[in-house]
């Protein structure tokens, strides 16, 4: 048995014992006194061998040497393989060591093995509550606390896995009951204190943890509860002190230190965080949480080479390890290493598939990698597994927003903000969403309910400015700009909106005025010096500005905009050769000065110079491999002035790994990614830019440029107007002038102006599209398919024109409608109509299980549409789910009037009403009819097959349900029916046991397929079977004769006489049809 692979099997006692007892009645004396001394030498010498396993690993146990007491117990159990102490304390090391998932099966079999034993049930109550199985926890709690009151875990287990209020209020009052009974202990104070704080009671939550510490001073638990409360209260430096002294109290495997580094980490002391769990994995190298603890410390700084080694220690301890493994994939996110990240990820799902964690990373590695199609599927699938899954719902909504698809994003926000109002970000996408949809009001509702929840947070303030700029309600917006910067006097996109404001309206004084003040505030800030120069350049003061944006890249020498502007005013006011000169002097002095370096490499670039500017930025680069600014600048340089893709591409990738949080790098990236015609990474890096540079007309430039090719006209259209607005005369204005020129041409031209434009245009994706619409419309579909095609062929992503394909090859080749479905389904794996269309073609393709999951998929969405509802009720019929297609179908016809008069409507209502009832009342409408117009109709045939059953025609029920078959294999109830219509014939036997195992498949609870099947087993000879199925048939019909009598054989077979004649007696009298009554009478008489 592998260490790693631990297996539960229960030693076969009696079988053993039996082979001993042969062997002794076979064999002569002698070799049985051979046999028998070396059996019990051999005896001995296991027990021995699993006393001394023990011994030591108790031993290695106690020391708290687990490493080696896991060996130990692992050898033990390899002897005795239900060894519950073994168990137990594999159990406990690996949950003391953090190996969670090693350590639930363990934990849960020595609980099976010995329910009485505390520390395994608390551990694994503590397992139920990560789980999120607070309903186990409790039980587990409760029992801990009824066998040992006292006991230092239990009562804050019960507080936290308490559900609701009412439960919470129990479990305050059990703990106060225990505290009357068998005294006051810190635990105990601290378990209440927790249900006070859940009950919003912040101060006399304080007060019982205060309370805990005065009853023990030298007991963790109460300074580690105070430490949360004050961290849960912003009292970060009272949160260190409590939290350092229950860390020092508490042992080395231990949350309170893990969660005194965490502290430190958040507070700006990493150094000392780092001390803390070095100090740990040096006296617990095995307690793997303290390893991925540093880990998370050097990725937060940068140093990949420490965070790779640290999970290198994890995972040389567990190799399986999910954390260490999910943070080596994070590690190659960051890293860039995008193919590696998304395979590690995926590597871990197919290990994990029901872990949302996994589903989460990989979903962010896809969207990374620009595949925002699987990213929404991995996001979708962690918050199906945990709804409550509270970061997945939050990209799950972006991703909704950032398809232009509002709708469900408000839906999931508004349930979100319900369940978790402190999260901020919730409310800010919500707001986001309602924008997106139109609603402003709505908006600003939320984001004012937001400014009352977070009063201390400038966010709030600055989005309600947004939103009422958006209004045209300026004088308000500045007011909330204003209260924004008052609350954050660093919170600079405010300065920078107050900034805009005051130059639109001439008010430089007062801005000048305004910023000054801030830098005084914040003498070390590069922002308020870079706002400065803004606004002496609109007051046409280039000296002012220069000296401002100087001062700016001295105090942040890699703040990119001040380096553009400063350039830009250079040039602009015609003195940038004397910069150039001022600038060469200095570098002569230290020629690989990166600032010097960086600011010519700039001015040359904004005067037109790009081979001289590509010369000195790649001089910085050679001295400085990792400057960002250099990078990013280089890479649109390359791309937008030099034509060079390849290099403009590795120098982008670089300045993002470099800066993966910078909306500017994403800018470049993303540009350069459009240039070489991988839209999607491009869009999903342009949307990230955008929704944090939103007054950056370039930015939305690039933004609109990659939905129009794209063919999002909406999303186009509203980049393209937001940048203009923002600035008429930008790098590229023209082009998008042009763009939204032809957007709102195309909403309103007829056919001959948009043929014009497509003359004119004839790989413009939007234009193509429309056309293609008019030539649909008008019924020529061949032209409209090439027009598509076209289209698809410019840009292989574009899901619109492969969704417009397949819909238009069905019918007319359904390989390749098929073919566009699916390539249109991965590229828009929600969107309802694109299911709709593949559900169609599965249908159509006899693939009736997949069209029945992708119509139900689309019915979710659409819930009212009457073509999706008729069409999910013929594939939920081809499944036999005759019901529900009822049911579908009925739903069809109320929300469509003419769908309701159609014919097809109506025969299909009338045939499943007969396969559900062919005993009640038959419609006008009769099965043969139907069949004579439509020899193939599924539910004509099935009707037709269920009333000659009725009507006894049992040969050519059999002849109709079989044909039933050959058009619809998965139609399960023909599996039934031929099961019961075949046992009618002795020689049909094999036939009906055929089609009899198929129904039991898909009816496990029938009770008429049971008795089928029962019986077949007892004419087959599988007596045990038989009796399964027979007592389960006659527990549902207690008064079916023959199944009793079927049974009561089926026992004597067996040799269980008394069941046998209880059954054959029960059958006897519920009147027994002859000639079976004979032949149980016979039976009963030689069991008597």
């Amino acid at each position: 048995m592998s260490p790693s692979q631990p297996v539960f099997i229960p030693s076969n006692a009696q079988s053993a014992s039996s082979s001993l007892l042969r062997a002794m009645v076979s064999c002569p004396f002698r070799l049985l006194l051979l046999l028998s001394v070396a059996l019990f030498l051999a005896g001995c010498s296991a027990e021995t061998r699993k006393a001394r396993y023990r011994q030591r690993a108790d031993a290695h146990f106690t020391a708290g040497r687990y490493s080696e007491a896991e060996v130990e117990y692992l050898n033990l159990l390899r002897l005795d393989q239900l060894n519950v102490h073994a168990i137990a304390r594999l159990g406990i090391i690996y949950h003391e060591n953090g190996r969670i998932p090693r350590a639930a099966p363990f934990l849960a079999k020595a609980h099976e093995l010995d329910p009485a034993n505390l520390e395994v049930n608390l551990k694994l109550g503590l397992l139920h509550l990560s789980a999120n199985n607070p309903a186990e926890a409790w039980k587990l709690a409760l029992s801990a606390l009824a066998q040992a009151p006292t006991n230092d875990i239990a009562p804050l287990l019960l507080a936290q896995s308490a559900r609701g209020p009412e439960q919470i209020t129990q479990a305050r009052q059990h703990l106060e009951e225990l505290m009357r009974s068998a005294g006051a202990t810190p635990a105990l104070k601290v378990g209440i204190g927790a249900l006070l704080l859940r009950e919003g009671n912040i101060e006399g939550a304080e007060a019982a943890f205060r309370e805990a510490i005065a009853l023990d001073p030298q007991s963790p638990s109460g300074h580690h509860a105070l430490g949360g409360l004050f961290v849960m209260t912003g009292n970060i430096s009272n949160a260190i002190a409590e939290l350092k002294t229950a860390a020092g109290l508490a042992p080395l495997r231990s949350p309170q230190r893990l969660q005194y580094a965490e502290l430190l980490g958040r507070a700006g002391q990493p150094d000392e965080a780092e001390r803390v769990l070095t100090e740990i994995t040096r006296g617990a190298p095995d307690f793997l949480p303290a390893w991925i603890g540093l880990a998370e410390m050097a990725l937060a700084r940068r140093n990949y080479d420490a965070c790779a080694a640290h999970i290198s220690q994890a995972l040389a301890r567990d190799p399986r390890h999910v954390e260490a493994l999910l943070l080596r994939g994070r590690l190659k996110l960051v890293q860039g290493k995008l193919d590696e990240a998304i395979a590690e990820f995926g590597r871990l799902a197919s290990i994990y598939p029901r872990s949302p964690f996994v589903r989460y990373q990989l979903g962010l590695a896809a969207l990374r990698k620009g595949d925002t199609a699987r990213a929404m599927v991995e996001f979708n699938a962690a918050v199906a597994i945990e709804p409550n899954y509270d970061d997945a719902v939050l990209m799950q909504a972006q991703l909704n927003l950032r398809r232009n698809n509002p709708q469900p994003a408000i839906n999931a926000l508004t349930d979100l903000v319900r369940r978790q109002p402190q999260l901020a970000g919730a409310h800010l996408l919500l707001a986001a969403a309602h924008v997106a949809a139109g609603d402003l009001n709505a908006a600003l509702s939320v984001s004012r309910q937001m400014a009352e929840l977070f009063p201390k947070s400038a966010e709030p303030l600055y989005t309600v400015g947004l939103i009422q700029q958006r209004q045209g309600n300026r004088a308000e917006a500045r007011v909330s700009f204003e209260a924004a910067l008052e609350l954050a006097p660093n919170h600079w996109t405010s300065l920078e909106q107050l900034v805009e404001m005051d130059i639109a309206d001439k008010r430089f004084s007062e801005a000048i005025e305004r910023v000054e003040s801030i830098a005084q505030k914040l003498p070390t800030a590069a922002e308020p010096y870079y706002l400065l120069g803004r606004i002496h350049v609109a007051q046409d003061n280039p000296e002012s500005a220069e000296q401002a944006l100087l001062k700016a890249i001295q105090l942040n020498p890699e703040f990119r905009p001040a380096y553009l502007l400063l350039a830009r005013t250079y040039v602009n006011s015609g003195r940038h050769v004397q910069a150039l000169e001022k600038l060469k002097t200095a570098l002569a002095g230290n020629p690989a000065d990166p600032t010097t370096l960086l600011q010519i490499a700039i001015i040359h670039d904004e005067a037109g110079n790009y081979a001289v500017a590509r010369e000195y930025y790649e001089r910085l680069l050679a001295a400085n491999p990792r400057s960002s600014v250099a990078l990013n600048n280089v890479a649109y340089l390359y791309s937008e002035r030099l034509g060079e893709l390849d290099k403009a591409y590795d120098a982008a990738r670089k300045a993002r790994e470099l800066m993966p949080e910078d909306p500017s790098t994403a800018d470049t990236l993303g540009w350069v990614l459009y240039k070489r015609g991988e839209y999607a990474w491009a869009l999903a890096l342009l949307q990230e830019s955008a929704e944090r540079l939103k007054n950056h007309p370039e930015v939305l430039y690039h933004l609109g440029m990659t939905h129009y090719i794209m063919g999002h006209e909406e999303p186009a259209r509203d980049a393209f107007e937001r940048a203009l607005q923002i600035d008429k005369d930008f790098p590229g204005s023209a082009e998008a002038a042009q763009r939204l020129a032809i957007l709102n041409t195309i909403s309103t031209a007829e056919l001959t102006e948009v043929e014009k434009l497509a003359a004119d245009r004839p790989d413009d994706p939007i234009v193509l599209a429309r056309l293609a619409g008019f030539y649909r419309k008008a019924g020529d579909i061949d032209r409209a398919i090439e027009l598509y095609d076209r289209a698809l062929q410019k840009n292989p992503r574009n899901a619109s024109a492969a969704a417009n394909l397949a819909q238009l090859y069905v019918g007319r080749d359904n390989d390749k409608a098929l073919h566009f479905a699916k390539t249109a389904r991965t590229l828009m794996p929600d969107d309802p109509r694109v299911a709709h269309t593949l559900g169609r073609i599965a249908y159509d393709s006899r693939d009736f299980a997949w069209a029945l999951s992708l119509l139900q998929q689309c019915e979710r969405a659409l819930p009212n549409d009457p073509a999706v509802l008729f069409d999910l009720a013929h594939a939920s019929f081809s499944m036999g789910r005759i019901q529900e297609a009822q049911s579908a179908m009925r739903r069809a016809q109320q929300a469509d009037a003419a769908l309701a008069q159609s014919q097809e409507t109506r025969d299909f209502l009338a045939m499943t009403g007969i396969c559900l009832d062919p005993t009640g009342a038959q419609p006008a409408t009769k099965p043969e009819s139907v069949l004579q117009r439509d020899p193939n109709n599924l539910p004509a045939l099935a009707a037709s097959g269920v009333l000659q059953g009725y009507r006894g025609e049992y040969r050519q029920a059999i002849a109709t349900f079989t044909r039933v078959l050959e058009l619809c294999p998965t139609f399960s109830p023909a599996d039934k029916h031929l099961a019961l219509l075949y046992a009618r014939f002795p020689q049909d036997e094999a036939r009906a046991y055929e089609h009899a195992l198929k129904a039991r498949r898909s009816f496990p609870d029938d009770t008429e397929v049971a008795r089928t099947l029962g019986v077949l087993a007892h004419k087959r000879g599988d007596y045990r079977r038989a009796v399964q199925l027979l007592k389960e048939s006659v527990s549902k019909l207690p008064t079916d004769a023959e199944a009793f009598f079927y049974l009561g054989l089926a026992h004597h077979r067996l040799g269980e006489k008394k069941e046998s004649a209880l059954a054959l007696q029960k059958a006897i009298a519920l009147d027994l049809s002859q000639p079976l009554r004979e032949e149980a009478e016979r039976t009963l008489s030689q069991l008597n």
